[in-house]
């Protein structure tokens, strides 16, 4: 998502505040579903040329990207670039 995307009015309609506070009543499972969906939303309106199963597909690889880094098994950098090239 760009930038330009991301920037924010302070202002948010009288609506958009009941439903988050609705939504912060929702359990952290239940938020985080929300806010996914959300999000695909706006990937959506960026038109990528990714299905829902492709997108499924990417989810899954950065999810076990962030674990393997989390507990060391992440491949230092220079050893990437040294199989590239």
């Amino acid at each position: 998502m760009s930038a330009a995307r991301r920037s924010y009015t302070p202002f948010v309609a009288p609506n958009a505040e009941k439903i988050v506070a609705e939504a912060l009543k929702l359990p952290p499972e239940e938020r985080a579903e929300v806010v996914d969906r959300l999000l695909r939303s706006l990937d959506d309106e960026e038109g990528d040329a990714l299905d829902e199963s492709d997108r499924e597909l990417l989810h899954t690889a950065i999810g076990r990207s962030e674990e393997q880094f989390r507990t060391g098994e992440a491949v230092p950098a220079k050893t990437v670039l040294d199989r590239l090239r």
